[in-house]
């Protein structure tokens, strides 16, 4: 048993999403893995966790200031600071509140905040360490230093006043602006090793902050690989290698769940690559069968099949998510998606077929988007109603947000559109609803307004929406409005010439033939 003196705290932090607008920040309803899995590896480690889940408990502000005063006293060994890409100005404004409570402690950061962002959070923010690859590979060593010398970790980079060291370990080392960046080589991650198949702890994570009631069960998420193999030209992947977990390690993330949720009844997997194969679909499938959960995922229009439709259905996939993203071949092609929308449209009557709720994942605003993509994205749906056999979730749109990592964000900084990477790094945030760049030839209004008329032609298409909400209406209204020159008054349909403009909304609004 581990003496009193021996103990160490250390900060476990997950910041909010939302920075500059409180008003929208809403908690999360996915289980944070990647933070579950820190917990683990922490208490493993011999550390006592604090944990200060801004996000889950959806904390304003001034509750987390709060916190720090009351915690004040404390000595914690570190900061852990796990987070996107998209939390970079909530990150940036608790580091330094942290700063100011504790001084002398280190602040580290890991994530997909630290692999792409290393140098904006270790020059302008309070942050230490940057945490550059999985946790299970870096966070064991770091610790056992005691964050103090960090010369022979590997996959990190840190602050130094001064110097370049050579490392023995024959690391990759480089220093600017004060930053010492150490790499791996390039080396193959074996997630059947045991180093790496970390079950998340969720003890003194409040669960149902991110779980939600399905019928009488409740939910929650497991993954079945890591990486993607592909590259398409809008995603930011922080794991550049594919990986497979074994499925023996798959069935344990399905037992501790069980252990921690009591209740559970659906699994959803956040990973891409559960329908990898049939083979593979097969084998989870007879796994989600034994433990008599019902369960999701997302699939692959190159590999999904009605063989693969019908084996999932019958081992309790309910809902099937597609990253689609668009019906135009030449919108298809930019992204490098690697499918046609024939293809799509096919994949999507065989799990229609099979009896599965399709979830499309689709993006507006790519470059080169106009009329005309949209209105192959709208026949891609067409009649697909007919084939629906059970309650549909319904399709939407995200505008299209150049991330970093990906193709598209170092070509809008290449092209000058983004001007300044910090000033960008601080709008992301809240998600995919906002208009960051306009790749479009339209303004944003009538970008917002195509994203809402679109929005409704493929929910009615897929007999989700019977008609179109009125909100969707009210914005297409305005949008009409302001292109013929009107301005909507309460008197909206009396005056002939608003009784055309209120034609001509329904006509925006119409299914495509």
């Amino acid at each position: 048993m581990q003496n009193r003196d021996q103990v160490r705290e250390i900060l476990l932090v997950h910041p909010h999403t939302y920075f500059h607008n409180p008003s929208d920040r809403r908690g999360s309803d996915t289980l944070p893995i990647g933070f579950g899995i820190v917990n683990r590896i922490l208490r493993e480690q011999g550390f006592i966790p604090t944990i200060l889940d801004i996000q889950g408990q959806n904390l304003e502000r001034h509750q987390v200031q709060t916190f720090l005063s009351e915690h004040r006293s404390k000595r914690f060994s570190a900061i852990l600071i796990s987070a996107m890409s998209t939390q970079y100005a909530y990150v940036k404004w608790f580091a330094q509140k942290c700063r100011e409570t504790w001084p002398d402690t280190k602040i580290v950061v890991g994530g997909c905040l630290a692999h792409f962002n290393y140098l904006n959070l270790l020059t302008k923010t309070a942050a230490n360490i940057a945490i550059l690859s999985e946790a299970e590979n870096t966070l064991p060593g770091l610790l056992k230093t005691d964050f103090k010398d960090l010369t022979g970790i590997p996959s990190i980079a840190y602050r130094k006043s001064e110097g370049y060291q050579d490392n023995t370990l024959d690391l990759k080392i480089e220093v600017c602006l004060n930053v010492e960046i150490v790499k791996h080589p390039i080396v193959e991650i074996d997630l059947n090793d045991p180093a790496y198949q970390v079950l998340p702890s969720y003890e003194g994570i409040d669960l149902e902050a991110y779980t939600w009631m399905m019928d009488e069960y409740r939910t929650g998420n497991a993954m079945s690989a890591r990486g993607c193999p592909f590259s398409c030209t809008f995603c930011s992947k922080q794991f550049e290698k594919f990986r497979l977990y074994p499925i023996d390690f798959i069935e344990k993330q399905i037992v501790s769940m069980k252990e921690q949720i009591p209740n559970l009844g659906y699994v959803m997997f956040i990973d891409e690559f559960v329908l990898l194969n049939l083979k593979r679909a097969t084998e989870i499938s007879l796994l989600m069968k034994k433990y008599k959960l019902r369960w999701s995922c997302n699939g692959r229009i190159d590999t999904f099949t009605l063989e693969m439709a019908k084996v999932i259905k019958e081992g309790g996939c309910h809902t099937v998510s597609f990253g689609v993203e668009s019906g135009s071949d030449k919108i298809l092609a930019a992204m490098n998606k690697r499918q046609t929308a024939a293809k799509i449209r096919k994949t999507f009557e065989v799990a229609l077929e099979a009896g599965l709720v399709v979830n499309p994942q689709m993006i507006i605003g790519f470059p080169g988007e106009n009329w005309l993509t949209l209105r192959h994205t709208a026949r891609l749906y067409k009649g697909l109603h007919t084939k629906v056999r059970q309650g549909m979730r319904g399709g939407g749109f995200g505008f299209i947000t150049p991330l970093p990592g990906s193709k598209l964000y170092d070509d809008a900084v290449a092209s000058g559109l983004i001007k300044n990477e910090e000033d960008y790094l601080e709008s992301l945030e809240g998600g995919f609803n906002k208009i960051r760049i306009n790749f479009t030839n339209w303004p944003n209004e009538k970008l917002v307004a195509m994203r809402d008329k679109y929005t409704t032609i493929i929910n009615v298409e897929l007999g989700y929406w019977s008609k179109p909400p009125g909100f969707i209406k009210k914005k297409a209204m305005g949008f009409l409005n302001s292109e013929l020159g009107y301005r909507i008054k309460s008197n909206l349909g009396k005056a002939p010439a608003l009784k055309e403009t209120t034609k001509r909304v329904l006509q925006l609004l119409r299914i495509i033939d």
